[in-house]
């Protein structure tokens, strides 16, 4: 596979750069970003209110009806009821939510999570065959169950009731259920199709109670967030919900959690339940046994929940120390001779790794190599795999299409799960990278960034009231990004590290005018060999981030949080000095260089230059972006003034001027003739042309030997229906957000 060029990684993403099709000019930050996402108004007002009303009647979903008659008949018998759970933090929630909700129901209630290395994922005949013997009845699973074919069959052969609610992708066979509840189930006509396992539990909870379970949402929306699904529709209802719990009157198990992460007394958001609690839930699992989880956030006892929250806390350090053991054997083996330029799948295996962290490590790697992972961790001869995805690439559909070569799986399109034996290992390599050959393009193996709102420093400095508007988009996650936005032709003037370690970088960009300050978090790998140069030349960049205020000392100003940067494809230099510095630099990183000189070409040839390069936008594509132009200023040193003359639209008022000066002549009129009459009143003879270029364009007025003339009761049409004036609006954009400095 082609490698990207260079190794300047601020100087050339390494992204592919979705834009807006749109420059933004007017109206409100929050809904012109939310209608390129597809909102509407109508549909914006709906997302910003994040009212329960939206919620869809959990009878809705198919089987509903039917499993809800069944638990009431359990409970009011007395039978033995047990929920069967999965191990991570999407199955530890979803048990948890229907423990509680069937313990304040009064019902007979246990809960079993198998064991993730001696048994594994899903239902298992041992675990049912000693429910039987326990004398259960009905065994209600959540996230799991949607392809145990044999194992329901085993549980009805023993009297046993079985009601799967799950949210994974079914298999062409569909298991012999009392009843199924999973929105992704071809008979279900469910409208939310987003929903976690626990999602699907607080589906049936509020079908139990009747009601909405406010008071386990708290611990719905830590298994939403922690399971990676969209934050849209239900799942942003059920989250936002559950972060006023989180952030007012958190279950016992959750306020520990909270403390033994260091977050007491800080507001939580998404970012805190997926990066900080959701790997300590999950720890459990992935090392010792998610029954710790479970009842962690079904104590009532807070001595309990301390005790468990930190042997949770223990697991987790022993979970991140074997996540970078794993890593760093994996790298070596990646590293090692043409593996990557062979493979466009990445499948390994080592008896060394724990089952537990590999699906950790397979993320860390796709999101380092953007491909395919599939990672296997061996023990006699059978290995239990994890698998992460890219887009196109349905991981799912591609562990279908190699059954044959695996004793099980199960997922979703980004990431799966799977068994196999030792000795078909390498076929497996061999059938993914084949199906990648098939289904992955060359553009496939690019990761996107998706920019919200491209904005330039005075825009960003005029409208810093309006930034913290964006945060009532929250709650932020999969599926709904928190905004970015791109600062383009932004000026280094300062640069400070900052961090115990010196890792960060906080930058100053800008101008006399107006700065605008940005900030890279464990940047300084990334800049640390060039970025003084960078200073030194006040070289221009494209910056993507998000806009925050920061607030330090009672000062509030406006901070970009540093996601991405590229070195901007168009430089200006104020003397020659520079050149052969700024040339042999950007060369070293694998540009081509053009220099123009603004005394060897015409104004409008730079113009046309620069809107090409904005208009095409290949800076935005790391497969295509290979020419930095250097442009000298004339002796007078005032290129953007002439740039600004060149880019400048007509007002209105000057449309309506001319017309009228036309009109008054009775309709006809030399064009030397209104040139002199708009030049008395302050029209230049460039805006008098573009305004009858225009005119004629829209049939307003016909020209005919520097004739003009009226053309009588012309079709009423709007200036923007003119292709020439459109684009002129579009190139003064571009002057606007990428060249003007």
């Amino acid at each position: 596979m082609e490698r990207l060029k260079g190794s300047g990684l601020m100087l050339r993403s390494k992204k592919r750069w979705i834009l807006p099709d749109a420059y933004f000019q007017s109206g409100s930050f929050v809904e012109y970003i939310m209608k390129n996402r597809g909102f509407s108004i109508e549909k914006l007002q709906k997302f910003l209110s994040r009212d329960e009303s939206q919620l869809f009647s959990p009878f809705t979903m198919k089987g509903m009806k039917k499993a809800v008659s069944r638990i009431v008949t359990a409970i009011e018998n007395e039978e033995r009821v047990l929920i069967y759970g999965d191990y991570d933090a999407d199955g530890v929630t979803a048990t948890s939510i229907l423990l509680l909700t069937l313990r304040s129901m009064k019902a007979l209630v246990e809960f079993y999570i198998p064991n993730r290395f001696s048994e594994g994922y899903g239902l298992h005949a041992e675990a049912i065959e000693q429910a039987h013997n326990r004398g259960v009845r009905l065994i209600i699973t959540v996230d799991t169950g949607i392809s145990a074919i044999k194992e329901v069959e085993l549980a009805n052969d023993y009297g046993i009731d079985v009601i799967i609610t799950d949210h994974h992708e079914p298999g062409i066979e569909i298991p012999n259920a009392y009843a199924i509840l999973n929105h992704k189930y071809a008979l279900c006509e469910y409208p939310e199709q987003y929903l976690a396992g626990v999602g699907v539990a607080v589906k049936l909870a509020s079908a139990l109670l009747f009601r909405l379970p406010y008071e386990y949402l708290d611990i719905a929306a830590l298994g939403t967030v922690a399971d990676l699904v969209p934050l849209l529709g239900e799942n942003r209802i059920i989250v936002s919900k559950g972060l006023e719990k989180i952030n007012s009157d958190p279950c016992i198990g959750i306020s520990a959690l909270i403390e033994i992460a260091g977050l007491k007394d800080k507001p939580i958001s998404t970012g805190h339940l997926g990066f900080q609690l959701g790997p300590r839930i999950n720890a459990g699992g992935r090392l010792d046994t998610a029954e710790i989880a479970v009842k962690l956030l079904t104590t009532t006892d807070p001595l309990e929940a301390q005790t468990l929250a930190k042997t949770l806390d223990e697991i987790n350090v022993r979970r991140q120390e074997l996540v970078e053991q794993t890593y760093q054997q994996a790298e070596e083996v990646l590293l090692q001779g043409d593996y990557l330029n062979n493979n466009q799948v990445i499948v390994l295996a080592d008896e060394r790794w724990n089952h537990g962290v590999i699906g950790i490590v397979a993320s860390r790697l796709l999101e380092r190599y953007y491909r395919p992972v599939l990672l296997i961790a061996l023990e006699d001869e059978i290995g239990k795999g994890s698998a992460r995805s890219i887009e196109n690439y349905h991981m799912f559909e591609v562990l279908q299409e190699c059954q044959h070569l695996l004793l099980k799986y199960g997922g979703h399109a980004m990431a799966a799960g799977f068994s196999i034996q030792k000795t078909q290992i390498a076929h497996l390599q061999d059938a993914c990278n084949e199906l990648a050959n098939q289904r992955l393009k060359r553009e496939d193996y690019i990761q996107t960034s998706s920019i919200d709102i491209l904005l330039n420093i005075p825009e960003v400095a005029k409208r810093q009231d309006e930034i913290p508007s964006i945060e009532n988009l929250a709650p932020f996650g999969i599926g709904h990004s928190q905004p970015k936005c791109m600062i383009s032709g932004a000026i280094l003037q300062q640069i400070q590290w900052l961090g115990k370690d010196k890792q960060h970088v906080k930058i100053t960009v800008g101008n006399q005018r107006e700065k605008l300050d940005a900030i890279g978090f464990h940047w300084r790998n990334r800049v640390d060999d060039f970025i003084n140069h960078c200073l030194s030349m006040q070289i221009r960049f494209e910056l993507i981030g998000e806009l925050t205020i920061n607030e330090w000392n009672g000062n509030r100003n406006t901070q970009l949080v540093l996601h991405d940067c590229s070195v901007s494809p168009i430089q200006f230099l104020r003397d020659k000095e520079h050149i052969d510095q700024l040339k042999g630099f950007l060369e070293k990183y694998d540009f081509r260089v053009e220099v123009i000189s603004i005394e060897d070409i015409e104004l409008e040839q730079l113009a046309n230059t620069c809107s090409k390069i904005y208009n095409e936008h290949t800076y935005a594509h790391p497969l295509i972006y290979d020419t930095v132009y250097l442009v000298i200023s004339n002796s007078s040193g005032k290129t953007n003034e002439l740039l600004a003359q060149y880019y400048e639209v007509p007002e209105r008022e000057q449309f309506a001027i001319v017309y009228k000066v036309i009109k008054q002549n009775k309709g006809t009129i030399l064009y030397e003739t209104l040139r002199q009459q708009l030049e008395e009143v302050g029209i230049s003879e460039r805006s008098c042309r573009t305004i009858l270029h225009v005119f004629q364009e829209l049939s307003f007025i016909s020209i005919n030997h520097e004739q003009i003339e009226i053309i009588e009761s012309p079709e009423k049409r709007n200036l923007e229906e003119s292709k020439f004036y459109s684009d002129l609006l579009l190139n003064y954009q571009i002057y606007l957000k990428h060249i003007y400095h």
